[in-house]
């Protein structure tokens, strides 16, 4: 099996959705990648499932998206159960993480992909799940396999489990992006208006996104307050 050695089920559970969905053909090589769902029915479409870090893959989307469709297709998060589990997978607890997450969170995720809703090729489908997060306690300290944590810590996240997904929401353009500032908002506005909303803390994110797109632009400043006009693509 070609990519798919440390594939969770969380990302197998949405492959197997999505092949469905678009009668794809999964771990396919396109130029020398390995994608996750190829659909040739109609327009040839590429089907690419992140389900973290984003940044991770948008060297390999920008290439792809040259010559294909592309559609990435992100799990959010929206609720989640965290159970820990010994080294014999023997449960040891369960719980309900107090993290939420809504379609706002995305602009955490778009720092380097943001340039990408320019092209006509690409769009992103924002899949909101329910989702079990298994975390294996160990009797040792131990590292992650990409060696990221700074300190040892006796537990690794083992696997993620889709339990529900929700209508998905697509977004094919910048224009899609602008139409996610809440409708409450003035033409003209600041970091604390939109952080009032529901927006609450990712309004920097989302500004310096919208700002990078050339959908909002800086109008004026009253003290180290910035205020943001709306620039809306015509």
């Amino acid at each position: 099996m070609i990519n798919t050695y440390n594939e969770t089920s969380l990302h197998k559970q949405i492959k197997e959705i999505y092949a469905k969905k678009f009668n794809g053909k999964t771990e396919i090589e396109i130029e020398k990648y390995i994608c996750d769902i190829f659909s040739s029915e109609k327009d040839p479409t590429i089907i690419e499932i992140q389900t973290s870090n984003l940044s991770k893959i948008t060297n390999k989307i920008e290439k792809l998206c040259k010559n294909y469709k592309v559609k990435l297709v992100y799990p959010l998060a929206t609720a989640t159960i965290i159970q820990k589990q010994d080294e014999n997978k023997k449960i040891i607890s369960k719980r309900k993480s107090p993290k939420k997450k809504n379609i706002y969170s995305i602009f955490g995720e778009l720092f380097t992909l943001y340039k990408l809703f320019e092209n006509p090729n690409f769009s992103l489908i924002v899949l909101p799940i329910q989702q079990i997060v298994t975390k294996t306690v160990f009797t040792e300290p131990v590292q992650t396999i990409n060696k990221s944590r700074r300190y040892k810590k006796n537990w690794l996240i083992t696997d993620k489990e889709l339990l529900k997904y929700d209508d998905e929401i697509i977004l094919n353009s910048k224009i899609d992006l602008f139409n996610l500032i809440p409708k409450e908002i003035p033409e003209n506005f600041s970091s604390k208006d939109l952080a009032k909303t529901e927006v609450k803390k990712e309004a920097n994110k989302m500004i310096w996104v919208l700002r990078k797109l050339r959908l909002i632009e800086q109008q004026d400043k009253i003290g180290n307050l910035i205020i943001y006009k709306k620039n809306l693509p015509r």
